[in-house]
C-alpha cells in the first residue's frame, strides 16, 4: 500500500513520494547532456523542449506552436546552481528575468504551519502505481529505465475532474541535482481549476527521474447516474 496524502489547492502539486517535504539545495555536477524532447497535445499544441547540463550549469529552451494562433511562444530558463541564479528569458518579446534560487527546504521550516482540517472542498483521490521493467539502455553517460506507470483518478461528489486512467510507458534516466534540487523520487501534477481535496495513493517501488522518452495513454470513464426517484 501506498502513502495517502492529501491537500487543497487550485495550482500544480509537487508531490514527493519517497517522503512529504520539499527537495533541499543541491549544487550538481552533472556530465555534459543535451535531451530534446517533442509532445503534441489533442488541440494541435506542438512543444519541443531542449535541456542542456553542463556542471552545475542547466539550460532549458522550450517552443510551444499552435496551428490557431499567430505567433510561436519560445522560452529559455538557466540556472546557475553555483551563484543560486536563475534566468526566464522571453525570446520572442525579448524579455527577462533573473532572481535567486530558493532553498524551500530551508523556507519551508520557517513557514507557519498550515491547518488541514479548515480546508473544504469535493474530494478526488488519484492513485499512481508505477513499475519498473528491469529493461535498460544506455544513454549517453546514463543508463535508462523502463518505468510503466498507470495513474488513476476517482473524483468525489462535486468534484469536476472527470473520472480517468492514464497509462505511462516510458525511458527514465537518473539526474540528481535537476533544477539544483534534491528532488528524491518527485512527480508533478496539474490539478482542475477548482479547489479540492486532492488524497494521493502512491505504490510501487520504480522512480520517475528524467523522462526521455514515453507514451502516454489517458482515458475518460463515465458514470452512469440513476434517475432520482421524485
Amino acid at each position: 500500500m501506498g502513502t495517502l496524502v492529501k491537500f487543497s489547492t487550485m495550482f500544480s502539486l509537487l508531490i514527493l513520494a519517497a517522503s512529504v517535504g520539499f527537495p533541499k539545495f543541491v549544487v550538481p555536477n552533472l556530465p555534459d547532456l543535451t535531451v530534446k524532447t517533442r509532445r503534441i497535445s489533442g488541440d494541435g499544441t506542438s512543444q519541443l523542449s531542449a535541456l542542456y547540463l553542463k556542471g552545475a550549469r542547466q539550460r532549458t529552451e522550450t517552443v510551444s506552436e499552435n496551428p490557431a494562433r499567430a505567433h510561436a511562444m519560445n522560452w529559455t530558463v538557466i540556472r546557475q546552481c553555483d551563484e543560486k541564479r536563475l534566468f526566464n528569458i522571453n525570446e520572442r518579446d525579448k524579455l527577462y528575468s533573473s532572481s535567486e534560487i530558493e532553498d524551500w527546504a530551508e523556507r519551508s521550516k520557517k513557514a507557519r504551519p498550515v491547518s488541514l482540517s479548515r480546508m473544504s472542498g469535493a474530494e478526488v483521490t488519484v492513485t499512481i502505481d508505477s513499475i519498473d521493467t528491469g529493461e535498460r539502455r544506455q544513454f549517453a553517460h546514463y543508463t535508462a529505465r523502463r518505468v510503466k506507470a498507470t495513474t488513476r483518478f476517482e473524483p468525489g461528489l462535486g468534484a469536476s475532474t472527470p473520472a480517468s486512467v492514464e497509462e505511462t510507458d516510458g525511458w527514465y534516466i537518473d539526474l540528481p541535482g535537476l533544477g539544483c534540487q534534491d528532488r528524491g523520487q518527485l512527480a508533478l501534477l496539474s490539478l482542475p481549476p477548482a479547489p479540492a481535496w486532492i488524497g494521493f495513493n502512491l505504490s510501487g517501488s520504480a522512480r520517475h527521474p528524467k523522462d526521455i522518452q514515453s507514451k502516454k495513454l489517458r482515458s475518460e470513464l463515465r458514470r452512469e447516474r440513476k434517475p432520482s426517484a421524485r
